[in-house]
């Protein structure tokens, strides 16, 4: 079961798996939230408010309770790493303003990668892309389907590309030689047996 989701100042919507976080669920689709006591339900910084749809959400726990105060918990505020998605049905969420030029810690990390990428020659692209792909394939993947869409976008074509001609090569490769070459010359000579004369009398001399 999968409940609709709607971040209103990102626009941006998606869909949810009915048992994940807020957290999670953002994070899925591009959004980051900070969160400074690493999801513990430590700290508020990763609240949000719920403009509709809390009905679809766990209710408050004592970690919430203890971060929020009443009047923010009266406002739709939750913890996002702690208020999960029980049912299905459609959650409009307001995600905190941030300051100017102010990006997550993984927002940042994501940008210095693909900039570390986009920098990268051919070859190197390729054999990162190989690295990722024997340490972690499914983690590898899962960044990739995540990343702005843009980027995962290219990344996605460049991999589907490079997995054709890679089909391609291996088809050709299992291919059974001609015996000719595209431009004429003959290939190994093969030699005829000759034939074998019939036994009988001599012929007239």
């Amino acid at each position: 079961m999968e409940a609709e989701l709607k971040f209103v100042r990102e626009k941006r919507n998606g869909i949810a798996v009915v048992g994940s976080t807020l957290f999670d669920a953002a994070g899925r689709l591009g959004i980051f939230i900070e969160s400074e006591c690493g999801r513990a339900g430590k700290c508020d910084t990763c609240a949000v408010r719920i403009v509709s749809g809390g009905g679809h959400l766990s209710e408050l726990n004592p970690a919430e309770t203890e971060q929020l105060t009443a009047a923010r918990r009266k406002s739709g505020e939750r913890l996002s790493c702690q208020a999960t998605i029980i049912k299905q049905g459609e959650i409009s969420i307001m995600t905190q303003e941030k300051k100017k030029d102010e990006k997550a810690p993984e927002e940042q990390r994501a940008e210095e990668y693909k900039k570390e990428f986009a920098a990268l020659p051919l070859e190197k692209k390729i054999e990162r892309l190989m690295e990722l792909e024997a340490i972690a394939f499914g983690e590898t993947v899962s960044y990739v389907l995540n990343a702005p869409y843009t980027f995962g976008g290219k990344l996605v074509d460049f991999l589907a590309q490079y997995g054709f001609k890679m089909e391609a090569d291996e088809k050709k490769a299992k291919q059974p030689a001609a015996e000719t070459t595209e431009s004429g010359n003959a290939g190994p000579e093969i030699k005829k047996p000759k034939p074998k004369r019939a036994p009988g009398k001599q012929g007239a001399q």
